[in-house]
Parts: structure tokens; sequence; C-alpha cells
């Protein structure tokens, strides 16, 4: 079964009638053989950025200015039959197929949502009304959206059989187009409204529901309802501020005023669009009017009112090289030969001849044309039939330019300066009249000489005298204003002279000018104007101020020709080396300065919604695609500077994308611009999200407060350390040093000499020391009477002190009489003595026995 649209087809093909208007618009075109991933296009939407999304029949395409980029099942897509694309909730692009609903998040990675239980539906479209999600598709009817599933509309019952084809909301209600008319549903009951036609599109304006269908253009009004363009096979509608676009089936595109419906301009093939139908309009942001055909892709057709006339407008060789009036006519000289238009529209050979290089054609007179072909010229006259037809071939090489002043006709030739007298003679002037150069190229006249520009300068022609000016330029054209100053066209720029040949003025590319060449100069007559023609496009000087027109404006080329270029009532017309160019009075210049747009970041090749706030001191790549949604630009330089930072901006000139390494850990807030190419003037300001790249660990101040501390407590360590193993080492020297004389008081206190006893008595003694430096000690005396006394003892610890104590008591105990002393009274003194020593920790242990001999 075929598809709606396809059915419209068949029902739409008769009763169609076309008044064409000729002139090619400046346009631009996108397909397969380009950028496009398919070339029928069924929905052009645009996002919050000011990107353009295009739905096809094989995914999506997302032009951003810059770059364009495709989004197929390898990015999410369930189905690549694409029906709707809208931003209905912020930041999110909505997507409807021929199988299945989904969504992209504008400021997210880069892929797509889908709602799985979705696929069986043919999305149409999307609208959001009263905080909900509303859903309509081909065959089944009006959904909500509710989490990831569709629920029908119990409440929007409509006619058996009707196919919804779109929804929007108007005067706080939804409106239908559908294949039996226009409804409209306020959230309870669904209402017929409007005339029992199949409709396909809608577009709201305060005008009114823009209504595209089947039967025309429908007007559903606040205080009228007509039908705008009646009788034709409309497949879409647009409107944006006044303007309306109607997408008219196999046949063009119809533009007009939405307060003067009834002034319609048909723009068809013959105005340059492809020979196919035509399924979707829409305008965007700029003005500009995107088409999408059946099959041949995308054009874009500018905000601009100038026309362009090649082949499709009868001109067979697109290389201009002189524009002239002959009468009502409009001549045009080209490489083929001369073309001619009674209407400023369709172009016609001049006559049957066989087709030359023509430079220069141009009126000979009240009744004739002198036409400089590239091997003769020739003078040309009218028969009675109204027809051109050869009078003269005057000589067998090119003119180049004529100008008539007064009776006289002078002619600017490859061979000199011929001058035409009334009585019909010739007269040659050449560099043996003091003339530069015998290649003259352009003429202009003032009261007082004439101006020949040619390949060696300015040559100033009067009372018989030259005076050559500017001789080291080669000149293309010369006109004179009004207050006689003249403007000089060079290889070099354009020079303003005044009449005694000074230099008044230079406008170059510094100055503002497209191109360096300047190869045609006019004034207008409508507002006194100066139009110039470069080697790179078009400019208007006016009170100063410079205007550019070129190949992104829609120009069929940038370089213009030699003196092509020709003023009157209707405007300016130029020849370039692809065609004519019609520029009409009051023609409105649109500056383009591109903003930038992010359209993706990247951390470390991974799409992410936008950059981490924070990353460590070894971050990642971090890289953004830039995009910037002026259409109308050829190319596009961006720029980017560190905001609080010292530094000037950073060219990444046709780059589209920034990419971020190794910085230095700080807060960076990146500032980004953009303009054409061809444009000084740089865009707004965008700024990127703020972000920091923090110090590494090492250089945090945790980390040096906590390196200080510690530095602090292993500064006190290793001082404690050392000063403990100093003292230890002391302590160990001493206590050496001790241990030595104890050694060596103990081996002259080894033996206790013992006092005189009782020979009765016998003692034996069996002293065994712990060590050689232990405090043991023995004693014995005899007492009062037969009593015999003995002491063993031990002074605490070992070393010198002990051995010195130890010494002190046996000094003591062999000093005492013990005749006269008791043992008690002795214990009290030497207990006594040691209690006045130092607090030394030392102390004695001491054991007596005493034997009394009288009592057994």
């Amino acid at each position: 079964m075929k598809s709606c649209d396809q059915i419209l087809v068949l029902i739409g093909l008769t009763g169609l009638s076309v008044a064409l208007t000729a002139g090619e618009v400046p346009q631009r075109y996108y397909n397969p053989e380009t950028v496009m991933i398919q070339s029928q296009v069924n929905i052009i939407a645009q996002d919050s950025r000011g990107f353009i999304w295009v739905g096809t029949m094989g995914g999506i395409n997302v032009f951003t200015g810059v770059s364009v980029y495709a989004i197929t099942s390898a990015d999410g897509l369930e189905n690549e039959w694409i029906r709707f694309l809208g931003e209905v909730t912020p930041d999110t692009m909505w997507i409807g197929t021929k199988a299945g609903l989904g969504y992209y998040v504008l400021h997210g990675a880069d892929s797509v949502r889908f709602f799985p239980k979705t696929k069986p539906y043919e999305i149409r479209r999307v609208a959001q009304f009263q905080q909900q999600m509303y859903v309509i598709t081909t065959y089944m009817g009006l959904f909500t959206l509710h989490g990831d599933s569709l629920t029908p509309v119990a409440e929007a019952i409509f006619p058996e059989g009707t196919l919804l084809m779109d929804i929007a909301e108007w005067q706080g209600v939804l409106w239908f187009a559908t294949s039996n008319g226009l409804y409209r549903w306020d959230g309870k009951t669904v209402t017929a409204d409007g005339p029992d036609k199949f409709f396909l599109r809608m577009a709201v304006s305060d005008e009114g529901l823009w209504c595209a269908g089947s039967s025309g253009l429908f007007l559903k009004g606040l205080n009228r309802d007509e039908w705008v363009i009646p009788d034709e096979v409309v497949l879409d509608v647009d409107v944006v501020g006044d303007e309306v676009a109607a997408a008219l089936f196999y046949v063009g595109v119809k533009r007009f005023n939405r307060h003067e419906p009834e002034v319609q301009r048909l723009i068809t093939s013959n105005n340059g669009l492809p020979k196919t139908s035509f399924r979707s309009v829409f305008f965007d942001r700029q003005g500009s009017l995107w088409v999408g055909t059946d099959g041949e892709g995308l054009a874009l057709l500018y905000p601009y009112d100038f026309k362009t006339f090649t082949a499709i407008s009868g001109l067979s060789n697109p290389m201009v090289s002189k524009i002239c009036r002959f009468g009502d006519s409009l001549l045009v000289a080209t490489d083929a030969g001369v073309f001619y238009s009674t209407d400023d529209e369709k172009f016609n050979f001049l006559h049957e001849s066989e087709a030359k290089r023509t430079w220069c054609v141009m009126p000979f007179g009240s009744n004739q044309i002198l036409v400089g072909y590239d091997d003769a010229t020739i003078l040309y006259g009218r028969g009675t039939d109204g027809q051109l037809i050869e009078e003269n071939q005057l000589w067998d090489f090119a003119s180049y330019d004529v100008l008539a002043v007064g009776d006289s006709i002078w002619v600017a030739t490859d061979k000199g300066l011929r001058l035409y007298h009334p009585d019909g003679h010739w007269q040659v002037f050449t560099d043996e009249d003091g003339f530069s150069s015998t290649l003259c190229q352009s003429l202009a006249v003032s009261k007082e000489g004439i101006y020949v520009g040619t390949d060696r300068g300015l040559n100033y022609f009067h009372e018989g005298l030259v005076e050559v000016w500017e001789d080291k330029s080669v000149i293309w054209d010369v006109v004179v204003d009004q207050e006689k100053k003249i403007w000089v066209g060079t290889e070099s720029g354009l020079i303003v002279l005044n009449p005694d040949g000074t230099r008044e003025a230079w406008y170059n590319q510094a100055s503002g000018l497209p191109g360096t060449i300047v190869y045609s100069v006019d004034i207008a007559e409508t507002d006194g104007s100066v139009w110039i023609g470069t080697n790179r496009g078009i400019a208007q000087l006016q009170k100063d101020q410079l205007k550019l027109l070129g190949y992104e404006d829609g120009l069929p080329a940038n370089e213009m020709n030699g003196q092509a270029i020709f003023t009157d009532q209707t405007g300016v017309w130029f020849g370039c080396i692809k065609g004519l160019i019609h520029i009409p009075p009051k023609f409105q210049f649109v500056e383009h300065v591109p903003s930038v747009q992010p359209y993706q970041f990247w951390q470390d090749e991974h799409p992410v919604g936008q950059w981490d706030s924070n990353f460590p001191h070894l971050h990642p790549a971090l890289t953004v695609d830039l995009g910037a949604p002026d259409f109308l630009n050829s190319g596009i330089e961006f720029r980017y500077r560190f905001i609080d930072q010292p530094g000037e901006w950073i060219s990444l000139g046709t780059n589209t994308q920034l990419s971020l390494t190794n910085l230095t850990p700080a807060k960076y807030e990146i500032a980004l611009q953009a303009h054409g190419v061809r444009r000084p003037n740089w865009g707004p300001t965008h700024i990127l999200p703020p972000f920091v790249v923090e110090q590494p660990f090492y250089q945090r101040w945790e980390f040096l407060s906590g390196i200080f501390i510690l530095s602090i407590f292993l500064f006190s360590g290793i001082t404690y350390f050392t000063l403990h193993y100093r003292h230890e080492r002391e302590t160990m020297r001493r206590q050496h040093e001790e241990i030595v004389l104890a050694h060596e008081f103990n081996q002259q206190l080894a033996e206790t000499s013992l006092p005189e006893i009782n020979p009765d008595w016998k003692i034996s003694v069996d002293f065994q020391p712990y060590n050689e430096f232990s405090g043991d000690f023995y004693f014995a005396f005899q007492g009062r009477g037969e009593r015999f006394c003995v002491l063993v003892g031990d002074v605490a610890g070992s070393g010198l002190e002990t051995s010195y104590l130890n010494g002190f008591i046996k000094m003591s105990l062999q000093s005492q009489d013990w005749n006269t002393m008791t043992m008690s009274t002795w214990l009290v003194q030497m207990n006594q003595a040691l209690y006045r020593l130092p607090r030394s920790g030392l102390f004695v242990a001491l054991t007596t026995a005493v034997v009394d001999r009288a009592t057994g």
C-alpha cells in the first residue's frame, strides 16, 4: 500500500496553472553528491542553537553552518524514514519515524533515545498542549505519551477513516489537519471547523492558521477564512514575520507577504530550482528559505531580492563582458555572442549569425550598435522588420568600450583610441600621440576632456594634449561623478582622483573591499552610491561605508568582469564569469555576523553533554565541535581566548574543532567568536561553561601543610635521636671508664684484710662474687668477750659507684675498734652516712651473724 503522500501525487496532477517569473534567485544546493545522506526531504526544523535539522528517508542531516552531520541507525535511530522533527520541549529534538518515536538531547551525548513500545506506530507529529505530550500517527489516531508508551485519547473522536496529518496549537486549542478537513479539540470535544478538504500541513501566525492541502493553501484567520492559493496541490507551508512560503507540488514555491497575499511570486525550475516535486519549506531565523524536494535534495534560497541570469534564463554562455540599453532592450555581450532581452527576464541571441566571443556591445548613434568581437568590430543597424542587420565591419580587431560625446563617438580598442566624426571619418590616437599604451580598455568623459584607461595608466586627453596619471597601474574601468572626481578601477584597488590628477582616496582590501582587483565601477542613478565589481565580489560604497555581496550571498561567482557594469533606473547590472546579476534599487544588504554554538563536547574521544566542572592535573583531552548557524557564509573562521588570563585571541582559522590538552592548573572560562571569511566583523561572544584543572596533589596546600608538619616531626625526631644517641654514647663512655676504674679499684680490694682474732678461732673464706664489678663483700671481727661477728653484704648495682661504696664500707669496717664499737651503733652510723650521700639509687643489703662462745 502506498503512503498518503504518494496518493496525493496522483490526485494533484491536473488543473495546474503556473505564472513564471524569470531570473534565478540566489540559492545553494545540498544533495547526496555533496553532503546529504538521502535526497528525499520530508521535514525541516531548526533547534534552539540555530542548527538546521533535515529529515529524509535515510536518516537526519544536521547543518551547523560549517559542517553537516549525519544521524542514522548507527547513532540510535530505530527507523531512518523520518516523518517529524521538532524541539517540542526545551533542549530536546523529538524525532518521529515511520516506525516509532525517539528524541535527541541537544546538550547530551551524541545518540538518539527511542521508545521501544512506539515501534508499531508511524509517527506524524508531536505537540505539547497543557503540559502533556500529544502524538498523532498516520493511521491510528491521537495519543498521549506516558512513560515509554502511547495511550490513545478516547475523547478525541474523528470520523471513521480520518487520517491525521498535522497538529498545532492556536487560540488555546489543538487543531488537526486531516484527510477530511480541519478539526479543533479543546481537550473534551472534537469539532470540524473548516473546508472538507485533504489538509497536510499547518503553520501558525498572528494572521491565523495557514493550512496546506490538496486543494490549495487555506487561511483559517481571526477575521476571515479564504483560499489564498486555490486549486493547487500545496504540500507544505511556513510563515516567518510577514513572509509566507508554500510548496506547490511539481510546480515550485510561492512566496508572498501575508498582508498582501494577492501579490505572489512563483519560484520554479526557471529560477534555478530542480525539476522535481517540492515537499517541504522552512524559514530559518535569518529569513532564508529552505526547500525540500522529492529526490533532488535541499535548496537554500537566500533572503535577497536580487536576480541572477545564466543558461536557465537563456544566456547559453554565462561569461558576461558588457551590458547596455538599446531602446527598450537590454543587450549583454558574452563569450558566445550578444544576447538581448525586452523584459529584463528572458534572453535570446541578437541575430542568427555564428556565435563569437564578444568584448563590447554599445549603442552607436540612435539606431545602430557597435559590437566588438574577438577578431573584428562590426556596426549593426535595424532592418525594416526591426531585426538588426550587419551594416559595416569597421576593423579587424576588438573594441572594448564606446562613448558618445555630442555628435562624436569615441571607441577604445586594442590598437589605440578611435574617434568617429559626424562627417563619417575616423581619427586614431596611439602611443605616438602621447598615450601610455595602445591597449585602451575603458572610457569616461567630462566637460574638459576624456579619460582613457589603459594597461599602463590613466590617460587624460584634453585640447589635443595627453596627461598620464597612475602610470604604473592597469586601469580596468573609469567613471566621473558630478563633483568631477574620477573613480578608477585598477589592479590594486579603487583610486579616487581629483580633477587635477592628485589622489584623494584609495580603497583596497585593507579598506574593506572584498578583492584586490577592481574590474568595474559605476555610480547609481537612483541614490548616487558607488558600485564596485572586484575579483572577489561586489561592494557598494555609500557615505564612506562599504557593504559587500559575494558568492556566499548567492552570487553565481565572486569574480566580476572588466567594465561589465551598467546602471539605470531599474538598478545595477553586473557581469561576472558565470552570468548576469541584477540588483534592484533600495536593495537591502544583510550583514551576516555568525554566532558560535557548540555542537558536541568530547572528553578523550567520548561524547558528553558538556565538559566536567573539575579535572585532575592529568586531565583528558577536551574537544568541542563548533558550529556557527549562519548559512549564508561560504566560509567561517573561529577564534578563542581564555577569560581573565593574559593573552590575545587565538585563531582557529576554519578549523571547526577546539582541542585543549596539557592545561596548567587554573580555573578556565573560554570565549569563542566567529566571522565570515570575507567579512571583517566578528560575531557575538559565546562563553563555554567554566571548568577547573586541579593542581597535582604535591602542589596543594593540604599536601604542603602535611609535608611541613611531617618535616617538623622528622626534624624533631632526628634531633631527639641524635641527642639521645650522643647521650647514650657519652653514657657508655662514662660507664666504660667507670668500669675500668671499678675494675682497678676492685683489684685493690679483692682480698679483705681481717683484724686479729683469738687464736683459738680458725676462719676460712671461700669468696666467689657474681662478677668482678659486683658489690659483694664480707667481714669478720672479734667482739667483746668470746663473741665473734661475721658480716656478708651486697651493694646494689655494679660499676664505679658500687665499687666506691663497697670500698667505703670495707674501709669503715676495717677502721673500727670493735672492742669499743658495737655492731648496732656502726649500723646506725653507716645508715646515716649512706642517707647523706647523693640519691644515686644505691643501697646496701647486709647480713650479720654473731657467735657467742660463752653461751654456745
